[in-house]
């Protein structure tokens, strides 16, 4: 058996963005703005829409795990985000 490190990276960055959107939808309302790197700046994509971005391009790479992205997904659409389009 071989392991995809690679998708069990990208994973676990899917549920811990995942997790942080969770947090602000149950009304951590500062969530995003805590997130700052070096020198005080704020992290480019560090935004809600910015997770929910890298989420999907995140999940489009992960081999396996199906059940649980499509969780997530539904949950993205639920809270309003625009459901991913397909081509």
């Amino acid at each position: 058996m071989t392991t995809n490190y690679a998708s069990n990276i990208r994973l676990w960055l899917v549920r811990t963005k995942f997790n942080d959107l969770t947090q602000y939808h149950a009304g951590d309302e500062g969530r995003f703005t805590r997130m700052v790197g070096s020198g005080g700046k704020s992290f480019p994509n560090s935004s809600p829409w910015g997770w929910v971005q890298s989420i999907r391009s995140l999940a489009a790479q992960i081999d396996g795990h199906d059940a649980e992205l499509a969780t997530i997904e539904a949950q993205l659409v639920a809270w309003g985000y625009p459901a991913e389009v397909t081509p």
